[in-house]
């Protein structure tokens, strides 16, 4: 026989309830209420259904209700303030939250509700606050021990975080959120092992999680594992289909591998689902093609960046009624890859600069303007330098000695590593800083007010442009002077980067013309760039190269190669029979790899050439090898419009003769700048005629070949560890102290 009695129905009520019956619920508990209007027990089963159906004004009515009855009961305050909370009503969620605890202040779930809160309201300190409480009433309460781990996150705590996050685990052992907060964690310092093992934990207890196949996609891109990668990026959007911020992302990786088409295909798709995605848009609108299938291409798809360019200024005004925490995230993006078309681009740059700037600015006002330096007592002269590449790279290498040479008792260095990358390069210039700040895992506006406490004099940003977040953090001004080098040798665009520091030497008659900056010429290399160790313990059979050709060298990065260069390589080999080239393919991204080589194949095949039998296409390899198949080779031979820079450093210390033809812009102009300092300006060619008669020369006589080897190495001191610049340095930073 069904219960009739009032207390029978109440628990009949929530049977239904707890299997999800809310209607059935919520129907006997209506009945209740209405046969006896002081029964706050039904009052507050009725408030827990309409919640659950996100009928709030009538949860509101119904909670109300049970705590004017019963308004000592600190359960029923607790649910209210999770009902007003959810109803968009957060004053009133507080105060119902904050009197449960005044009834009960040992109520753990009113602490971590009233956590979730605060957070909610950007207010981390008193979230971070109310969840450490309820983990000390309840320690082993897991879903509190997660939420402390994020707001400490958001304060700026990872570590901290981290060991919140492992507790929550080991308090709920299948908590798949928690295992994907800590791997956040770690990838943030730089641990993707343990990340990637925490994903697949993840998984194994709850499959259908979108955020940790997201990740994990993240982590199978960058060790290169495309398939997978794609697999869990698919996953993840399956599972959030309205998620604009992951089908960016897969986009982003489809173009990264190289398929320009469908990752643009894929942006227009995120723009579909939401239409005021500013990431989405920026990249639909601008993306360019890594590697270009022909010079066609090239100036097709530098139309379609000015055309998209036109679109953004008009539509960018339009978005910034979004969330800034989004706009923050979405703008941090670079247009890396123009620079390598071979064009002038300080307009585009400008144009661009300022795209990022009316973003900047709309969402964090504080960091434009005039900035002074507080300070009335004299001191040293405070440098910051700011970089995401402070580790065993090209920019790292090239850059260090700005840091390590400067003299300590005249300046005071404050470094900004913007990666979780570190080695040996890192520690040398932590040791050489006076402050050393790793700010990875800090937001934009984060790290830029981390920058800001230093009161720097000075803020140099080494290789502007190569990072998305350096970029924009550049847009901002952190300090009254801040300059650009040359390691991303373009000018930025930006309003607030007063100084480019390059080269005399590269720099073209009238370079002052192609940058927003003042242009700085630094002497020699413009840095003080240490000699590399190489040695001969190798053989061209050990490293996969025949004996008995002429091997010329092309060690540039394939996306650096513009079409131009390919008929300059065909007319060589046409040329001379037993010769052949050599480059360097990139790891993981077979889809560029094939684009180039077939683009290449097809100039060959117009001059009459086998590709497969003229080109040795070598892996990605240790430094101590790639400078073995330089000692090996016979000529570099240096590419147009993009010279090599760290390539051709290193080919001249193992005395590899190299020939370039001089470009219109500095970054063209970087070899021959080396050979001339070095006294070998017989191979620096006026035209596409005389590259090819010298490197032609030079490949065949193997006399004159080692003449200009031997005047190489003799000479290459002039070259490697010379203190010329970064003197210059500090009279360029001593001039604007004195200017003051």
């Amino acid at each position: 026989m069904m219960q009739t009695t009032t207390t029978g129905r109440l628990e009949q009520a929530g049977q239904f309830f707890s299997r999800g019956n809310f209607i059935d619920a919520g129907k006997i508990c209506e009945a209740l209420v209405a046969g006896d209007e002081k029964n706050h027990k039904a009052w507050f089963l009725l408030a827990c259904v309409y919640h659950r159906l996100k009928h709030f004004d009538d949860a509101i009515v119904s909670i109300q209700r049970a705590t004017g009855v019963a308004p000592f009961e600190a359960a029923y305050h607790a649910q209210a303030g999770e009902i007003f909370q959810d109803a968009g009503k957060p004053e009133e969620a507080e105060a119902h939250f904050r009197q449960a605890l005044n009834i009960d202040p040992r109520l753990h779930q009113a602490y971590n509700s009233m956590g979730i809160l605060l957070a909610d309201l950007k207010r981390h300190d008193e979230a971070a606050g109310a969840f450490r409480r309820a983990v000390e009433i309840k320690p082993d309460y897991a879903i509190a021990l997660n939420n402390l781990g994020l707001a400490l996150l958001a304060q700026g705590h990872p570590g901290e975080a981290g060991e919140f996050f492992q507790r929550a685990i080991e308090a709920k052992a299948d908590y798949a959120v928690a295992m994907n907060n800590l791997a956040t964690v770690k990838l943030r310092e730089g641990d993707s092992g343990a990340a990637f093992e925490l994903l697949k934990s993840a998984l194994q207890h709850r499959p259908e999680f979108a955020d940790a196949h997201f990740s994990l996609a993240g982590i199978c891109a960058e060790r290169g594992a495309v398939n997978d990668a794609i697999e869990h990026f698919r996953g993840a959007i399956r599972l959030k289909p309205e998620d604009a911020g992951y089908i960016n992302r897969l986009a982003e990786f489809l173009w990264q591998q190289g398929d320009a088409d469908a990752g643009a295909a894929m942006f227009r798709h995120a723009i579909s689902v939401d239409t005021k995605n500013l990431r989405s848009h920026l990249c639909a609108n601008l993306l360019l093609p890594i590697i270009a299938r022909d010079a066609t291409e090239v100036m097709e798809s530098r139309k379609h960046f000015e055309e998209g360019l036109s679109a953004l200024e008009k539509l960018v005004p339009s978005l910034l009624d979004i969330a800034p925490v989004e706009l923050e995230r979405d703008i941090q993006w670079d247009n890396f890859f123009l620079a390598y078309q071979g064009q002038d681009d300080r307009a585009l740059q400008v144009r661009y600069a300022a795209v990022v700037k009316s973003v900047l600015q709309h969402i964090a006002p504080e960091f434009f303007g005039e900035r002074t330096v507080p300070r009335k007592t004299p001191a040293k002269i405070r440098i910051g330098f700011a970089s995401h590449n402070f580790y065993d790279c090209t920019a790292g290498h090239y850059f260090r000695s700005w840091i390590t040479g400067l003299d300590v008792a005249r300046f005071e260095v404050f470094t900004y590593h913007l990666n979780a990358q570190t080695d040996a390069l890192t520690q040398e210039i932590e040791r050489a800083s006076a402050s050393f700040r790793r700010l990875s895992s800090l937001p934009l506006l984060g790290a830029a007010r981390e920058i800001v406490r230093d009161e720097l004099d000075v803020l140099v940003y080494p290789e502007l442009g190569m990072h998305p977040q350096v970029y924009c953090l550049a847009a901002m001004r952190l300090a009254p002077v801040q300059c650009a080098g040359w390691g991303h040798p373009v000018t930025s665009g930006h309003e607030n980067v007063d100084y480019f520091l390059s080269c005399a030497q590269m720099e073209p008659e009238g370079a002052e013309a192609h940058y927003s900056e003042k242009l700085v010429r630094l002497p020699g290399l413009g840095t003080r760039y240490e000699m590399p160790v190489t040695d001969s313990l190798a053989t061209r059979e050990d490293l996969g190269l025949p004996a008995d050709r002429i091997l010329y060298l092309v060690p540039q990065s394939l996306f650096k190669i513009h079409p131009d260069n390919d008929a300059l390589f065909a007319e060589i080999l046409h040329a001379e029979p037993n010769a052949v080239l050599v480059f360097f393919v990139p790891q993981n991204q077979a889809l560029i790899e094939r684009i180039f080589f077939e683009r290449l194949s097809h100039c060959f095949k117009e001059h009459g050439l086998d590709s497969e039998r003229r080109i040795y296409a070598l892996p990605h390899m240790p430094r101590k090898d790639f400078l073995r198949v330089n000692r090996l080779c016979d000529v570099m031979l240096d590419t147009l419009h993009w010279s090599g820079g760290n390539t051709s450093l290193d080919a001249l210390a193992c005395g590899l003769p190299i020939v370039t033809l001089p470009g219109n812009f500095m970054r063209g102009r970087q070899s021959m700048a080396m050979l001339k300092m070095l006294g070998c300006e017989e191979s620096i060619a006026s035209d596409r005629s005389g590259y090819i008669s010298m490197a032609l020369e030079i490949g065949r006589n193997a006399e004159l070949r080692g003449a200009i080897s031997q005047r190489i190495l003799a000479n290459r001191g002039r070259l490697f560890g010379q203190d010329g610049a970064v003197r210059a340095l500090e009279t360029f930073f001593s001039g604007l102290e004195s200017a003051k």
